[in-house]
């Protein structure tokens, strides 16, 4: 059970409170190879002159911080790390997913295969896909709707200026 538990973590957080205000929480990913019994490195104390080897599980902790907030405000500071932490990617995929099944059958789209496996193999399309999925439209778009916001956005060369 304990090593299932720390298979699981994926990030620590560090809280400092001052006497009044709002207390400060540093975020830090974190993987199961910062345990030292799981990394390659190893520990030694010095006790009666010697050193000896423990296998006391024993967890590293470093001087690095992804992120941090204070009260309702989130500052990033390694954005992959944030990402991790918070599972955004995992999150955005599974929504993306979802809104391309959505679009498939409200939408014929030509090769929507290729489609969505281009959409899913860029994170910045997979945003807009979840960008997608929270409007109101989504579930009512039609083809005709498409074509119509299309030709409304349409310029005439002779116009163009």
């Amino acid at each position: 059970a304990d090593d299932e538990v720390i298979s699981g973590i994926r990030f620590y957080v560090i809280t400092l409170g001052p006497k009044s205000g709002l207390p400060v929480h540093f975020f830090r990913t974190y993987t199961p190879k910062k345990e030292l019994s799981r990394s390659p490195w190893f520990v030694a104390f010095l006790h009666n002159g010697q050193f000896d080897h423990s296998s006391t599980p024993t967890f590293l902790f470093d001087t690095r911080i992804d992120c941090f907030s204070v009260g309702k405000h989130m500052f990033v500071v390694q954005k992959t790390n944030f990402q991790t932490i918070f599972q955004f990617l995992e999150q955005v995929t599974q929504t993306a997913t979802e809104t391309l099944s959505v679009i498939r059958s409200r939408i014929p789209i030509y090769n929507f295969e290729q489609f969505a496996e281009d959409c899913q193999a860029h994170v910045q399309k997979l945003v807009k896909l979840n960008n997608i999925a929270h409007m109101p439209y989504l579930n009512t778009i039609t083809m005709e709707d498409i074509r119509d916001v299309i030709r409304s956005h349409l310029i005439n060369p002779g116009e163009a200026g």
